[in-house]
């Protein structure tokens, strides 16, 4: 599923883009029956349902598209073809310059677009651009400045099914590649993030500031916040907007939800579906805080799902007793670097939750720190700490990175280095 505020796009293609996309969709195809890909599908089932497995690596590449997709390599002007062309590209490219343990798609995704309004007041991005030109650091321009006198401006959940646009893109792809490689449909939740939100509305600061000065503002607010993330949810399983992701899906953080069983086709309930959880923006603040202003209602709101994958980049150590408890749906956690994983690993010694480490993403995304040595003790480190538990690998949050290279080195070392720890 994509989320637009308003989805506009014209469908227009010349003769030799089309066969251009064609001849990308006949390669993605070729790798996608490669026997590697099968063998990686089995241990995606194993790792996720608490079977012998072999620990997968996967490098989340889209935070340094400008190294893996240059400009100059793209050839359709299109706005609709460069979508389908930046797909096909990022598949093939990611296979040939990396060759993580991503297994390579044997059919075209079309998301569902639906156009939706969480809040009712526009929430504006502020952005800088960097020394290279890039706009990765921004600022909300938040719409509520005391939680107590303003709340009034916050409206219910607006959405909308955008099936016109819809339509013409399923048609559309279907033209161009339908006779090669199947198109189908997919809409799974969106992130849910109820801290997330909170901060776009208000800021961190003046949330936590908020827990003292007004702490039933922040209860009514995260009521509210619920309240909406329910409504989408519930809009998304009754209009037939969500497809399993029980498969080849990206479920968030870069891991994938193979679960096994013969393929499932048609709309999902709530229920079979993978979902992506967090509230990291809690971080600074006490367990207890967390525990009476938060996790109650992330609770309500993952209890409608069928298995969660769950946290960002917070240290989860002195939470965790509490969210397992809270969220016994969860199948697997993000392991940040801020994480204690010798702790964590404790926590999840013997149980089927996957142990979703993210390395220091320090070692290929800071200029002049590549030390293959240290990678191979960073990877070691996490090897012992998740020993016994069922885990992953993840490298992600990679903005600059020194070459591709380094990055595909960095993935036969930690597939070496895991081998060697079994």
């Amino acid at each position: 599923m994509v989320v637009h505020e308003e989805i506009k796009m014209e469908y227009r293609i010349s003769n030799e883009e089309k066969l251009y996309l064609r001849e990308l969709a006949k390669k993605q195809i070729e790798y996608a029956k490669l026997p590697v890909m099968e063998e990686r599908a089995r241990n995606w089932v194993n790792l996720n349902t608490g079977k012998p497995f072999i620990p997968p690596i996967i490098v989340e590449t889209w935070t340094f598209d400008p190294y893996i997709l240059p400009d100059s390599i793209f050839k359709c002007n299109n706005p609709a073809a460069r979508n389908i062309e930046y797909v096909l590209l990022k598949n093939i490219r990611e296979h040939e310059l990396i060759n993580d343990d991503k297994v390579m798609p044997g059919v075209f995704h079309v998301d569902y677009l639906v156009d939706i309004d969480y809040f009712g007041v526009p929430v504006d991005e502020i952005h800088a651009r960097d020394q290279y030109g890039d706009e990765i650091a921004f600022v909300y321009n938040h719409p509520i400045n005391d939680l107590e006198k303003e709340f009034y401006k916050l409206k219910s959940v607006s959405i909308k099914n955008n099936k016109p646009e819809t339509e013409k893109l399923v048609s559309f792809t279907h033209d161009v590649l339908g006779d090669i490689i199947p198109v189908k449909m997919r809409g799974q939740p969106p992130i849910v993030g109820l801290t997330w939100h909170a901060v776009q509305l208000m800021g961190m600061e003046a949330l936590f500031l908020a827990i003292y000065d007004q702490p039933e503002a922040v209860h009514k607010l995260m009521r509210y916040l619920t309240d909406n993330l329910k409504s989408v949810l519930q809009f998304l399983e009754t209009e037939g907007l969500l497809t399993h992701n029980t498969g080849n899906n990206d479920i968030g953080l870069g891991s994938y939800g193979f679960l096994g069983g013969p393929p499932k086709n048609g709309n999902a309930t709530l229920k079979e579906v993978w979902a992506w959880v967090e509230a990291e923006e809690t971080s600074p603040i006490s367990p207890e805080m967390f525990k009476e202003f938060f996790l109650p209602y992330v609770k309500e709101v993952a209890g409608l799902i069928g298995f969660v994958y769950y946290g960002c980049c917070e240290p989860l150590q002195n939470v965790w007793p509490a969210i397992i408890k809270a969220i016994p749906n969860i199948k697997k956690v993000s392991i940040s670097p801020f994480c204690d994983e010798q702790i964590m690993g404790d926590y999840l010694r013997g149980t089927k939750v996957v142990f979703s480490r993210k390395p220091c993403s320090n070692y290929l995304g800071v200029k002049g720190c590549w030390d293959e040595e240290q990678w191979r003790n960073h990877i070691r480190q996490t090897a012992r700490a998740a020993r016994g538990c069922q885990y992953e690998i993840i490298m992600r949050d990679l903005y600059r990175i020194d070459s591709l290279e380094s990055v595909k080195n960095a993935v036969e070392i930690a597939r070496e280095e895991i081998l060697n720890s079994l």
